[in-house]
């Protein structure tokens, strides 16, 4: 009978020691998934920051450039443009891609014809002038430039539209 009891103090023993180092395992693992979930959950946030960051820069540019070449400038955005293609071809998915490549192509498209259409500018001493001519040389690229501009704001329209699609799919 002693050893019936003794062998219940060793078994009850046993099993209490075998609990408390499930615990302590089971423990380890719920702070491990609990830590690795919060590491995941910070890199998600992240990108979706840096995709958010990317399409607002890439919509602004465009604007820009917009504003550049109907405002007669020079185009200063080049290394700009040459700097977001290369993120956006990293970051974004292929088709937002293929979209943002099809809108380079029409703003390049419209700013040629635009360039065409507009009369011709000069600086004469710091001053700007326009030369107006008759008949008008430009004449026959304005209907071109509209469709071109059209075209163009179109397919920004449905890139933005994309782009605002990705990001409220979590990306």
């Amino acid at each position: 009978m002693d050893q019936l009891k003794d062998f219940a103090t060793v078994l009850a023993a046993t099993i209490a020691g075998l609990f408390a180092l499930l615990s302590a395992f089971l423990a380890w693992r719920l702070r491990n998934a609990t830590e690795s979930h919060a590491s995941r959950s910070a890199t998600a946030k992240e990108r979706r920051n840096e995709i958010k960051s990317l399409y607002m820069e890439t919509y602004s540019l465009f604007e820009k450039a917009i504003a550049e070449v109907s405002g007669g400038k020079p185009f200063t955005l080049a290394n700009d443009f040459a700097k977001l293609n290369a993120q956006f071809h990293l970051l974004a998915p292929e088709k937002l891609s293929e979209q943002y490549g099809e809108c380079c192509l029409r703003l390049q498209a419209w700013s040629q014809l635009h360039v065409q259409a507009s009369p011709k500018r000069m600086d004469v001493g710091g001053v700007p002038i326009v030369l107006v001519q008759s008949p008008d040389p430009a004449a026959k690229y304005r209907e071109p430039a509209a469709a071109a501009y059209q075209k163009l704001q179109s397919q920004l329209q449905g890139l933005a539209a994309a782009m605002r699609k990705n990001l409220g799919d979590g990306i």
